[in-house]
């Protein structure tokens, strides 16, 4: 999916027809969105780009963004772009198992592994998912690195967890140099099943977010 700014621009405007035409999936962002009277099919979500939050619930499952600025408004929207196109793979702790069991049985001794999920979501593509296990809306909010830390660090997380916690999902956002969310195969080529994705351990663990 395309994310539009400037969408009822001249600029905007041409744009949306052209990948509209090509049959590219586009959502508009406008100040106005009632008033905003695009192509039938785009899906136009209100924000302001001076506001570096406004836009962030009209990036949830963007791809590429065109990025319309006047002045320096365009800033803050840019970092809160890269926060929320941020992925990960998280991986189903069975898999973890299944392959834990399966590399201390002998023969692996002396290799290493990079394991992950199927999946490279983004933290608001994972909420997402979540909410539709549960049946219910649930809201994406980003918190400072210090607010997470002292949010992990009540309900016991070690400090060294936190750290890497925190250092990886900084490398995912931008913040340090980039690390691309790449999937792995090998839970598939070591157990010889697919790895489990994030949707079915969401609809496992519902329960627990109840």
């Amino acid at each position: 999916m395309i994310l539009v700014t400037g969408a009822t621009g001249l600029v905007g405007r041409h744009l949306i027809a052209m990948l509209c035409e090509d049959g590219v999936e586009v959502r508009a962002l406008s100040r106005r969105p009632e008033a905003a009277n695009l192509p039938h099919g785009v899906r136009v979500v209100g924000g302001e780009l001076r506001d570096p939050a406004s836009p962030a619930p009209a990036l949830t499952g963007v791809e590429a963004v065109y990025l319309f600025s006047a002045g320096r408004a365009g800033i803050g929207f840019a970092a809160s772009a890269a926060r929320a196109d941020a992925a990960t793979a998280p991986i189903h702790e069975a898999d973890l198992a299944a392959v834990a069991a399966i590399v201390l049985r002998g023969g692996h001794a002396g290799r290493r592994y990079s394991l992950t999920g199927p999946q490279s979501l983004t933290f608001r593509e994972q909420v997402a998912i979540l909410a539709r296990a549960l049946g219910r809306e649930l809201a994406f909010v980003e918190e400072t690195p210090d607010q997470a830390r002292e949010r992990m660090a009540r309900h016991g997380v070690p400090v060294s967890v936190i750290d890497e916690l925190l250092a990886m999902w900084a490398a995912t956002a931008g913040v340090a140099p980039t690390v691309p969310p790449t999937v792995s195969p090998a839970v598939e080529r070591l157990t010889g099943l697919p790895g489990r994705s994030f949707a079915q351990w969401a609809d496992e663990h519902a329960g627990d977010f109840r």
